[in-house]
């Protein structure tokens, strides 16, 4: 299991890990640059947070072709592919571990993903060029 960012809780959860014994199954990340390389290393994305004003990081996880499970508090125009996504609401754990257990993704799940989607993740108002038109045309008014 990779952990990105700790946040507030990252102290709580380094303790829990220890006391459960689980440390040599979990590497935390902190801040990278390889995002691409952990993105196709990985089977699915989850994303725990309990607060993620826009969560750029799952616009990455989309055009990697990952299965997200995230908290239902991200802002739901983010999302491009809906059958990449499951929600959850952050209080109900069982179906958080029901739905990841359920989330398998293969290597040529995602390849196939893809492959099909190429055009629309070419055309996707989140590639670089369309963030740069947005942005300009937004502060040249």
């Amino acid at each position: 299991l990779f952990v990105g960012e700790k946040g507030e809780l990252g102290f709580q959860l380094e303790n829990i890990i220890k006391k459960q014994g689980l440390a040599k199954n979990i590497m935390f990340l902190g801040k990278r640059s390889d995002i691409k390389e952990i993105m196709n290393a990985s089977d699915i994305f989850l994303m725990t947070s309990l607060v993620e004003p826009f969560g750029l990081v799952l616009v990455e996880a989309q055009f990697s072709g990952l299965k997200i499970v995230s908290s239902d508090i991200i802002t739901k125009e983010i999302i491009e592919f809906d059958e990449l996504f499951e929600l959850q609401d952050f209080e109900n754990i069982d179906k958080w571990v029901n739905t990841i257990l359920c989330a398998r993704w293969n290597v040529e799940a995602k390849k196939e993903f893809i492959t099909k989607n190429h055009d629309k993740l070419k055309k996707s108002k989140f590639t670089i060029s369309a963030s740069y038109n947005k942005l300009l045309k937004h502060y040249s008014k």
